[in-house]
C-alpha cells in the first residue's frame, strides 16, 4: 500500500495538516487577483528506498524556497491527499489527478503542484547550456 516510485520517476503527494481542502489566498499583482496556495500544506514523500536523482533533489529544494513542508515517509494509497505528482529527469514536475480511476484532490492539478512546476522550470532555463551559452 505505499508509494515510493516509477521506474524512472519520484511521487510525491500533497496533503493539508488539517486534512481540510486547499484554501485559496488573494494577491493583488499587475491589477489581477491570483490565488496562491495555502503554506500550511505539507509534501510527503519516501526517502529511503528510491532514485536519489537531481530532479528530485531540485525540487524539494524549490519547495523549501517556496514555503512548503516536507515530511519524509512513503504515501499510502489510502491516504488522503489534496495533490500529486511525479519528477524525473526527462519530464521534470508531471501532475497526477487520478489513482487507480479515483480523483486526486479535486481532479485536476493542484495549485503547489502547479507552482513548483513553473519554479523548476525557471530553474532548469536559468542552468540550461543552450539556453545561456557560455562566451
Amino acid at each position: 500500500g505505499k508509494i515510493y516510485e516509477g521506474m524512472t520517476s519520484n511521487f510525491y503527494v500533497i496533503a493539508s495538516r488539517r486534512r481540510s481542502n486547499l484554501i485559496l489566498h488573494k494577491k493583488i499583482a499587475s491589477g489581477k487577483e491570483q490565488a496562491r496556495p495555502r503554506n500550511d500544506m505539507i509534501l510527503i514523500t519516501a526517502q529511503r528506498g528510491i532514485l536519489l536523482g537531481v530532479t528530485r533533489k531540485a525540487v524539494l529544494k524549490l519547495a523549501r524556497e517556496q514555503g512548503l513542508h516536507i515530511k519524509y515517509r512513503a504515501p499510502l494509497l489510502n491516504d488522503s491527499f489534496d495533490e500529486a505528482f511525479l519528477t524525473s529527469s526527462s519530464r521534470g514536475v508531471v501532475p497526477i489527478i487520478s489513482i487507480d480511476d479515483k480523483s486526486v484532490g479535486q481532479g485536476g492539478v493542484g495549485a503547489w503542484t502547479k507552482r513548483l512546476s513553473q519554479a523548476y522550470q525557471v530553474y532548469i532555463q536559468a542552468r540550461s547550456e543552450f539556453l545561456n551559452p557560455k562566451k
